[in-house]
This record gives structure tokens, sequence and C-alpha cells, in this order.
């Protein structure tokens, strides 16, 4: 054994898996108990594999896809949505920018309970006022109810008077990837 020459035991965890559609057997039904089974049988395949609340293991990609729990509208777009396109009618969104600019660029993610949400700002043009509005579109609460956290380090970010029309580049929130935990404010 390892430990009595001082030894290290190393096991290699490599695994290859090779994903793709499953071939499911076909059983012709020989009797009307036969087909109580295969019904029973596919009850019992189609909540028995599942990962995490994900795809089913053997399903096709299509039928995963109609199955599949992953819900797109937890990934808000101010645009794509009919709450969001009437939020946005009483609050101005300043536009993105330009999807070849990479210079000046914040990538911001919101993260609330009514989902997350994603945008680019120009961190030079866009002010804090901005953010919040679009905060405000994304969770449809009022800005003036909410904070914007970051988790580490924390910083906490709430709109008043003074800060509203600072950039965001004077607030430090530079060019990259920000995450904002969106917060009732205290």
């Amino acid at each position: 054994t390892p430990s009595v020459f001082d030894a290290i035991t190393c096991i290699n965890t490599d695994i290859e898996v090779d994903i793709g559609e499953a071939s499911v057997p076909e059983k012709p039904l020989a009797h009307a108990g036969a087909a109580a089974e295969s019904s029973q049988d596919s009850a019992n395949t189609s909540t028995g594999n599942k990962l995490g609340g994900g795809r089913t293991l053997g399903s096709s990609l299509t039928s995963a896809a109609s199955t599949s729990t992953t819900d797109k509208s937890s990934m808000i777009h101010p645009s794509d949505t009919a709450a969001a396109q009437s939020s946005a009618a009483a609050v101005k969104l300043i536009q993105e920018p330009p999807a070849d600019q990479k210079q000046n660029v914040c990538t911001v993610q919101l993260r609330s309970s009514s989902g997350n949400a994603r945008r680019r700002f120009d961190v030079q043009k866009a002010t804090l006022q901005d953010l919040f509005n679009f905060a405000q579109v994304t969770t449809s609460q009022p800005a003036e109810t909410i904070q914007l956290v970051t988790r580490f380090p924390r910083r906490v970010f709430a709109l008043d008077a003074e800060n509203q029309s600072s950039s965001l580049e004077q607030q430090n929130i530079t060019q990259g990837q920000e995450m904002f935990m969106v917060e009732p404010r205290s």
C-alpha cells in the first residue's frame, strides 16, 4: 500500500463521455398486459434519469428542448419583453455601444428575484441614472426603491441627486464585466 512506502497514489480521473441520442429499442406489444407495463416503463424512464431538473438522459434534443426547465425568460433583455417595452416607454434607456466597440465598455449583469438581465454600457458616456433606468426596466421597481450591490468587494450604489449624473467611470465601474444584485434600498 502507498502509506507503507510513504508514496502518493494518483488516480486517473479523466472520463471520456460520448453524448448523443440514445437508441431506444422498440418492444412489440403482445397483449393488453404488455401495454400497461410499457406505459408504466415509459413513465419510469421519463422521471428516472433527470439531472438537477435539467434534460432527461437519452432523450432526443427536440423533446429535451421542450421539456427543459431552463427558462430563457430568466435572462431578460429589455427589448425582448412587452412588459419591458412598456416600462421603457416611461424610462429612457440609452443605446448600447456598437458591437465592435471594446474600449470603455462594461457588460453589466443584474440579478434580482425577477430574473437576470445583461446589457453593455460605455462607462465614459453612461451615467448612474442610466444604470438604474436599466434596473428599473428589468425589475419593474422604481429606481428610488432599489440599490445595486456588488458581491466582492461589496460596493453599494444607491441613486440620489448628487450622483445620478456622474458617469459609471466616475463611480469606479470600469471596462470589463460587473455583476450587481438588486436589493431593496436600506
